[in-house]
């Protein structure tokens, strides 16, 4: 679902240096696009106060008459959308208890239904809300039209969009009877939209209010995954930056005060999740099922981002000019390509961190048996044996390191060994991954994998656990 605009291409990071070039040959494939995107609708005659007057006013109403105006179209909605679950045959489900998901009952509901366009379920719900009321009533009908905190019934109608998929939308019952839209960009990519437009009912201003641009990464190993994601995940925790969040989302960090940073790694219900928050804006990593990496960037006030665009001065001059993002829905095209560009930049700091998980594998193969082509078993490497330990820090000398390292040498070293006990010796290192044997000789030189793993484990035998034992023992 990413724009088709030619500036698209730009935005593409270096090959390589993000999650996707990093891990090539592990991932089966990668999709971009939105996640959940969520627009508020406001009926522009009563939304504002002042409007909301004006109307009352046209009603020969006054503004302590507010209930009389706002009671006969909460009747008139709550009538239309029993009407309209009539005409569908669907069911309107008053819904009482807290814990009660609205996802699962329509999951259940699809599943017999099927996933036709139309009308799939309606909820009602007693929820708190931004409503209108009055205050300083007095007997000559002046009054003060506010806003606050209440409570009303809202109504949840789920549908099956031809395009967008399953969305639903939210219809409180109360002036100034903000709608809510939901829809999923994941469903969207599955419709095969094309086009990012949207078409509703006249009379009211749409803006967007909650935005999330996701990319997943598909890894044909999930285990392999959710060991990639508890190492880098643990990283990222420790060593992020408020300056390199605030470069994720295109921002610079402001220096006349601290700027607070908010990162948590806690599980959800579909997995793990570590989050980034700096204001309004986030970039998250997350750990799905099925082998799934998710990198997403989300923000609840679009504001916060900047772009290029026609500004209108108030003396009415006009200029192309970097100005904070409008809230409305044609604020997406530039959005897309804004968080787009934010995903990337949060891949490549991914990929730049070491991952330290392949290094546990290494030393977990040491000390695990080997089978050789026969099916014949020889035994992984203990350190803290005297025999393996003589082995190791013989095949570690620097002697061997130009010349390589042969059977007779070490026979020369191992004088009380048998032929065949330096042999399996040897074959053991190269079952290990300890030694390569150059093509057509005798000869054998160590693997960077032996050079960095059993200099660091010999290391911290004789120098850590050795010495720790030592002044253990030694106390009385």
């Amino acid at each position: 679902m990413t724009t088709s605009t030619s500036n698209t291409a730009k935005l593409e990071p270096p090959p390589g240096t993000d999650l996707i070039g990093r891990h090539t040959k592990e991932v089966a494939g990668h999709l971009r696009c939105f996640d959940r995107v969520i627009v508020h609708g406001t009926l522009v005659d009563v939304a504002p106060p002042g409007a909301l007057l004006v109307s009352m006013n046209h009603a020969g109403l006054r503004p302590r008459d507010l209930a009389r105006f706002a009671e006969p179209i909460g009747r008139e909605v709550r009538d239309h959308i029993i009407g309209l679950a009539r005409r569908h045959e669907v069911e309107v489900e008053m819904v009482t208890r807290k814990s009660f998901r609205q996802e699962d009952r329509i999951a259940a509901i699809l599943q017999e239904r099927g996933t036709q366009p139309g009308l799939v379920h309606v909820f009602a719900v007693k929820e708190t809300a931004t409503v209108f009321d009055t205050r300083h009533a007095r007997a000559d009908g002046y009054a003060q039209v506010i806003t606050r905190r209440g409570c009303c019934l809202h109504y949840y109608l789920y549908w099956i969009h031809e395009r967008l998929g399953l969305i639903h939308v939210r219809v409180p019952t109360w002036l100034p009877l903000r709608l809510q839209v939901y829809f999923n960009g994941h469903n969207w990519l599955a419709r095969q939209m094309d086009q990012a437009g949207i078409k509703f009912p006249n009379g009211y201003h749409w803006c967007l209010t909650q935005v999330e641009y996701a990319q997943d990464l598909v890894f044909k190993d999930p285990a392999r995954l959710d060991r990639l994601f508890e190492e880098v995940a643990r990283q990222a925790l420790l060593v992020i930056k408020v300056e390199e969040v605030a470069r994720f989302l295109g921002k610079r960090v402001p220096l006349n005060h601290d700027t607070p940073l908010n990162s948590h790694f806690g599980r959800r219900h579909a997995g793990l999740r570590l989050k980034h928050r700096l204001g309004p804006a986030s970039v998250k990593l997350y750990n799905k099922p099925g082998g799934i990496l998710r990198l997403e960037m989300t923000t609840y006030d679009v504001s916060f981002f900047r772009h290029y665009r026609q500004v209108v001065h108030q003396n009415g001059t006009k200029e192309d000019a970097l100005a904070t993002m409008k809230k409305t829905i044609y604020s997406l095209r530039d959005l897309t390509e804004l968080m787009q560009a934010g995903v990337n930049r949060y891949s490549q700091w991914l990929a730049s961190l070491v991952e330290h998980s392949a290094g546990r594998r290494e030393v977990a193969r040491l000390g695990r048996p080997e089978h050789d082509q026969r099916g014949r078993s020889y035994r992984g490497f203990n350190p803290f044996l005297e025999e393996d330990t003589q082995a190791l820090e013989t095949v570690l000398r620097g002697e061997y390191a130009l010349g390589g390292l042969t059977a007779r040498r070490l026979h020369s070293v191992f004088t009380d060994w048998s032929r065949g006990r330096v042999g399996r010796l040897l074959k053991r290192l190269r079952l290990h991954g300890l030694l390569r044997k150059i093509a057509r000789t005798h000869t054998y030189y160590l693997t960077p994998l032996a050079q960095r793993v059993l200099a660091a484990i010999l290391h911290l035998k004789e120098y850590v656990f050795v010495q720790h034992l030592a002044a253990t023992t030694a106390v009385p």
